[in-house]
């Protein structure tokens, strides 16, 4: 602030205080990234940007989001979509002074994760196995675990691969839960109002038996 004073030539004389206010030509998107959305789950995050003059008019300047979400002229980025996929578009922020600034964001709708897997082949004994589960939706890469208490097969393992091998020594029925995570879905939205979905889907297979067959070796030598 500062004070301006006006003197005519009969040395009478006014003040007034006055102030400036300096600011940035240009606005700047200051969002990084926008968190995944969720197949069927409502989703809101909000742009932020600095600079220039408030208030800002957002608007959609390229590209295209997903159906169902849009981009309201606050910033808001909301709505519910049932359409997977991947989706980017170019978010346009302009000043109530006109500058304009312009960022991609990327915003993928994952769909629930689900194990397709129903059963294991038939394992047999002493003999060496390979078999993988198989799951969609979620963000790959998956992350695939043993869940409870019961054991594998002795004798295999399970990768975080999802792919169950070895070579079962022992016959007999054995109960197992599969668990599958996938990546993490997303990173918290830059700024107030947004509580985009962070974290992992995750599924598990419950298997009320995987089967270790017996060889028969006599059969299996006059067959050789």
């Amino acid at each position: 602030e500062f004070t301006v004073e006006l003197r005519d030539a009969e040395d009478s004389a006014v003040t007034q205080d006055l102030s400036i206010v300096v600011a940035s030509s240009d606005p700047m998107i200051e969002t990084e990234t926008l968190p995944n959305a969720i197949e069927g789950q409502p989703y809101d995050a909000r742009l932020e940007a600095s600079g220039g003059r408030a208030p800002y008019e957002w608007s959609v300047a390229g590209g295209m989001l997903p159906p169902g979400i849009q981009l309201q002229s606050d910033g808001l980025v909301c709505g519910t979509s049932d359409t997977p996929g991947e989706y980017s578009f170019v978010a346009q922020v302009e000043s109530s002074s006109g500058q304009t600034d312009m960022k991609s964001f990327a915003l993928p709708v994952i769909g629930p994760l689900s194990i397709v897997t129903r059963n294991v082949d038939l394992m047999l004994q002493d003999e060496p196995f390979e078999f993988e589960f198989a799951a969609t939706g979620g963000r790959p890469p998956y992350d695939w675990a043993v869940a409870g208490a019961n054991p594998l097969p002795p004798g295999t393992t399970l990768g975080t691969d999802g792919k169950l091998t070895g070579t079962p020594t022992e016959e007999g029925d054995f109960p197992i839960r599969i668990r599958v995570e996938d990546a993490a879905l997303g990173v918290p939205p830059v700024g107030r109002g947004g509580h985009g979905q962070v974290g992992t889907f995750h599924d598990e297979l419950r298997l009320d038996a995987v089967h270790v067959a017996l060889v028969n070796r006599c059969l299996q030598r006059s067959r050789d």
